[in-house]
């Protein structure tokens, strides 16, 4: 992989063959706030398992393949009422930042390695904003790989 590429992207605009142009991506990471919980239609479609009009892609979601695979790891919430920006929606905490990457390929670039939430806590009472982050750690270089 000689480049990264990396996708801003509106996933919720149904106009033009944005669905088709995403399944065309071999290597690429999209990393956003999607306003969208784990189960809904348009996370269901980057994971693969909801087709949106015949079309079918798969991006790994890397806090599920990494941290949220650990029993202690919690919710991985982003958006979260302990946040004094968030709590004044009176919405409830959630999940709703990811970082996804189209892989891995045959060489293992593209693996999600770990993945966390960052900046959730203040610095004295100062929030950073009213989500937090999510920093993941992904398999950049080719990796060996045994005969099976």
């Amino acid at each position: 992989m000689d480049r990264l590429r990396v996708l801003t992207l509106n996933i919720w605009n149904r106009q033009g063959p944005w669905a088709e142009r995403l399944a065309l991506i071999r290597h690429g990471i999209a990393a956003r706030d999607f306003n969208a919980e784990p189960d809904s239609d348009e996370m269901r479609f980057l994971r693969g398992l909801t087709p949106i009009d015949g079309v079918s892609v798969y991006f790994a979601d890397c806090w599920l393949h990494t941290t949220g695979q650990d029993p202690g790891a919690g919710f991985g919430f982003t958006y979260d009422r302990r946040n004094g920006f968030a709590a004044r929606s009176h919405e409830p905490s959630r999940r709703i930042d990811y970082v996804y990457v189209r892989g891995p390929d045959r060489q293992l670039r593209g693996e999600p390695l770990s993945a966390r939430v960052v900046f959730d806590e203040p610095r004295g009472e100062v929030w950073p904003s009213d989500h937090h982050g999510v920093l993941a750690e992904i398999q950049a270089a080719p990796q060996p790989i045994g005969p099976y």
